[in-house]
């Protein structure tokens, strides 16, 4: 973990698996020659107003978020295959010298086509889906975590490339095999009471859910007598589940 700590950088910087957070200092890095290479970092709830005074930064497969100001662009940067989430500026300076696809700002299925920032391509879309949306009472469905790669034109291709992602699991009328779920991985989710349910997973505010609808069964019922004879008393045995309630008229 790295805080309160602030470097000039003149020249070439590769950062692996660090952790920075409460940077309150006038900035993180300041870049004066070279190229920076940031991979597999985690950048979280940095009051600065720049982590990085950059000219020229590379940053892949890292989470950034909830951070106040990110990058000061003095020359060319290119984002991917990352996490940008509540950032108050992401990026200022030269915004048109840069590559910022294929990052996930927030998208979900009910904003997939909100264009994240300008002078973007393409944009993720996180995606939460079951095998039914059709349940009976304890009827048991599985539930899908995954990406997807949206385009300006509308083209959508599935997206694995991410770093893992811990989403909250909350239940309504139901209850979840798991509390939590990485994407690209499956729980279990039982419809436990007599209504409509839903599912919601969240993480750092970003929230989806999925709906599932009751539905009542047509329980099997079966009706024997013996031996019924005109003007006499009979005996009817009526056969139902081990669950079934209610009177039979």
């Amino acid at each position: 973990f790295i805080n309160n700590a602030s470097f000039n950088v003149n020249s070439n910087l590769i950062l692996k698996r660090i952790n920075v957070n409460k940077i309150s200092a006038k900035y993180f890095i300041k870049q004066g020659f070279g190229n920076i290479l940031i991979e597999n970092s985690k950048f979280m709830s940095n009051p600065t107003n720049v982590l990085i005074n950059s000219n020229n930064l590379t940053i892949i497969n890292s989470i950034i978020t909830n951070n106040n100001g990110v990058i000061f662009n003095n020359g060319y940067v290119h984002v991917k295959n990352s996490v940008l989430l509540n950032n108050t500026k992401f990026i200022d300076g030269n915004l048109e010298n840069s590559n910022l696809n294929s990052n996930w700002w927030g998208n979900t299925l009910e904003n997939i086509k909100t264009i994240p920032i300008s002078n973007v391509d393409d944009w993720l879309v996180l995606n939460i889906t079951s095998s039914t949306n059709d349940l009976e009472h304890n009827q048991k469905a599985e539930v899908h975590v995954t990406f997807s790669k949206i385009t300006k034109n509308g083209a959508i291709e599935n997206y694995n490339d991410l770093p893992e992602i811990e989403f909250r699991v909350e239940c309504i009328n139901g209850i979840s095999s798991s509390s939590s779920i990485l994407q690209n991985s499956k729980l279990t989710y039982t419809l436990n009471q007599i209504n409509n349910g839903s599912l919601m997973i969240s993480y750092n505010n970003i929230k989806s859910s999925i709906n599932f609808n009751f539905i009542k069964s047509v329980p099997d019922l079966t009706i024997q007598t013996v031996d019924v004879m005109a003007g006499r008393e009979g005996f009817i045995q009526v056969t139902l589940p081990a669950d079934a309630t209610g009177v039979i008229t």
